[in-house]
């Protein structure tokens, strides 16, 4: 059964209203409203690294710059995750993004290395691993070619490992000088 309503009727007078609001006006309460998410966007850079012909080693680095660094440290959290290893996971859930706040108020600046795969390969040795390999030569790029430029100098390291980035974080530890681990492993 179809419902009629006369162009008199509060549906199309509510309706008409809404087409009304004035533009500007909509906008200026939009841009009101204060959305951390947004704020957090903003200062997000990206940088993605395909040096292996196979896709499954190539990698995104999420990073953000501590723009409030009041010692010289030139420190630099480096995150692995866990399954998936979606770099937007730190900036859109609530633990991720509690975590990137004590970060931010310690000092760091921050960098996620994500890939497709959902897995790292931590059951090789260092010299059979792949991930290893290519996770060293794409960082060594990426200092090199993003933080020495900025700063034109060389962050001192650290890591946070979470669930099986946690098992894959120690790895990495032995072959880059990495001053402290932070592992976090869910039962």
């Amino acid at each position: 059964m179809l419902y009629h309503f006369p162009s008199s009727s509060i549906f199309n007078s509510f309706s008409e209203y809404n087409r009304n609001i004035n533009k500007s006006t909509l906008d200026t309460v939009l841009n009101s409203l204060y959305d951390p998410w947004i704020e957090e966007q903003k200062k997000i850079n990206v940088t993605y690294y395909y040096l292996a012909n196979d896709s499954n080693y190539h990698y995104e680095f999420r990073y953000e710059f501590n723009a409030n660094q009041t010692t010289d440290d030139h420190r630099l959290m480096i995150f692995t995750t866990g399954r998936g290893r979606t770099c937007t996971d730190y900036w859109r859930f609530p633990v991720g993004r509690r975590i990137l706040y004590a970060m931010r108020d310690a000092g760091f600046s921050l960098l996620a290395i994500c890939s497709k795969r959902r897995l790292y390969e931590t059951e090789k040795f260092i010299l059979d691993n792949q991930d290893v390999k290519w996770i060293y030569k794409s960082l060594q790029r990426w200092i090199n070619r993003v933080y020495y430029q900025r700063f034109q100098r060389y962050p001192v390291l650290y890591i946070h490992g979470t669930s099986r980035g946690a098992a894959f974080a120690p790895l990495i530890a032995r072959i880059l000088p990495i001053r402290a681990l932070i592992l976090t492993v869910y039962p």
